[in-house]
């Protein structure tokens, strides 16, 4: 009788699958609009102390790294992309796989800021080959699904 119970979901699982849904590849990109012209508002400056060279492209990374772990000091660790959206994690995230999770989101965000041929070109390949397949196939970006970190909204609202 005992292991009955163990193998029911506990009831914040029961709770997220009543009443919530895995985000969709529009509302993945548009959480990652509203994070990406957020950051690119707050290098601004940097734009014009360095120009458009490496120092440039470095302080943006570290600038986008830095706005997305602020968030992981709030509870529900959600940035303005996220708010924006309406998404909440799935489960209950540590600071230190938050903090991978944007590491990785970082190294993918460095994408538009980079090229090999032609500008975009890594940010073309980023988008179409990698997080859209992944999206489509897995229902979440590589960097979620390598750290295991699902983002979802309410089906109800």
């Amino acid at each position: 009788m005992s292991n009955y119970f163990k193998n029911l979901p506990s009831l914040s699982r029961l709770y997220h699958l009543l009443f919530f849904r895995t985000t969709v590849a529009h509302q993945k990109l548009l959480a990652s609009l509203v994070n990406v012209s957020t950051v690119a508002i707050i290098s601004f400056p940097a734009f014009y102390i360095f120009g458009f060279d490496l120092r440039f492209k470095l302080s943006v990374l570290a600038t986008f790294f830095a706005y997305e772990t602020f968030f992981g000091f709030f509870k529900e660790k959600r940035d303005l992309g996220m708010l924006v959206v309406g998404s909440y994690w799935h489960d209950n995230v540590s600071f230190l796989r938050y903090c991978a999770y944007n590491l990785l989101y970082t190294i993918s965000f460095s994408s538009m800021l980079f090229y090999v041929w032609f500008p975009f070109d890594i940010l073309l390949f980023n988008i179409i080959v990698v997080q859209l397949t992944c999206v489509l196939i897995t229902g979440d970006t590589l960097h979620g699904g390598l750290t295991g970190m699902r983002t979802v909204v309410k089906k109800y609202s």
